[in-house]
């Protein structure tokens, strides 16, 4: 739903925060101006506040106009960029942390924007057609209500450069870039895809854990941001793998967020009791209250938060479409 100044009480989401260049290109980033022209423009009609206030506010049918600003994966150019930018007119941020990062880890779809960035999307989906025609009936699965199912014909996963494979979604990317997304988050098996990225990663000498830190915040980072009133810390899981979907593991799920809560505390920060859904795919709600969460936003579902909002399904806006808004 495109953004209208009818919402009374918005959230928006960022992930990079960053004027593009060469080394950031597959990570499509919003520029250090446009971020904090887009925040100034909010200030115009609407007050800060956190999610909490705005969802009481929503609940309570307010007609003061509030929004409040959100930040995926504790990315570093977040704390960089966006942060001095937040305090300089004192608005309010929550940043949902990845924990797994603070170990060195990439999630997949970061390791994407990685060699996005770093090489044609024609070269990925080439080497990418390769390895699964040489990998054909090698044992690679995919779990669906726990039977397995073997790779039999590499056209089952190929991927196109010419023709897009899922119509309306990813419309601002070139289309290899958005078929080989699609590919990784919604066609092929994990545990095939993330083979296939740590071959990659392996003959081009990337290395994970170098990368790791200069791509996301450190602890350090994280406990600065706590300190200041103006921000709180969510949880993003351990993993960053979906709580739902297909073969969706609800043990797994369980013990990824143990783990993840288990950081904040090994950080000695408070528990964090706001969340946000790994890819937008909403599940295992009972889990996330278990591990002490009191509130969850989405990803996808952009509209303004209604009058009878559920804790669990806050929806947000990106601020792509902040920015579409301001262009018209």
């Amino acid at each position: 739903m495109p953004f209208s100044l009818n919402d009374k009480h918005i959230i928006v989401n960022y992930h990079y925060i960053e004027d593009p260049n060469k080394s950031n290109s597959g990570m499509h980033p919003c520029p250090i101006h446009e971020f904090e022209k887009q925040i100034t423009s909010l200030l115009e009609h609407y007050a800060p506040a956190s999610i909490a206030e705005i969802f009481q506010a929503a609940k309570e049918k307010s007609k003061k106009k509030l929004f409040s600003i959100t930040f995926d994966d504790g990315l570093k150019v977040q704390y960089q960029n966006a942060v001095p930018i937040l305090k300089k007119h004192r608005v309010h941020g929550t940043f949902f942390i990845i924990t797994g990062t603070l170990e060195g880890f990439i999630p997949y779809t970061h390791k994407l924007h990685i060699l996005l960035s770093r090489f044609s999307p024609f070269k990925i989906i080439e080497q990418w057609n390769l390895f699964i025609r040489k990998n054909e009936n090698k044992g690679y699965i995919k779990r669906i209500e726990e039977k397995e199912i073997f790779i039999a014909y590499s056209r089952d996963y190929s991927v196109s450069t010419d023709r897009r494979w899922v119509a309306g979604r990813r419309l601002y990317e070139d289309i290899p870039s958005a078929n080989i997304k699609e590919m990784f988050s919604r066609g092929a098996p994990k545990e095939l895809r993330d083979k296939f990225i740590g071959v990659f990663f392996q003959d081009n000498n990337l290395e994970e854990r170098v990368l790791s830190k200069e791509l996301f915040m450190s602890e350090d980072e994280i406990k600065d941001l706590s300190e200041n009133n103006l921000f709180e810390i969510g949880n993003h899981t351990h993993g960053h793998e979906a709580l739902t979907g297909v073969g969706a593991d609800v043990g797994k799920i369980r013990k990824d967020l143990t783990v993840s809560q288990q950081w904040f505390k090994k950080l000695e920060l408070k528990k964090p009791t706001m969340f946000s859904y790994p890819h937008g795919l909403r599940g295992a709600v009972h889990v996330l209250r278990e591990n002490g969460f009191l509130y969850a936003v989405t990803a996808g579902d952009e509209r303004g938060v209604p009058e009878a909002p559920n804790s669990f399904l806050i929806p947000r806006y990106e601020g792509s479409s902040i920015r579409d808004f301001l262009k018209k």
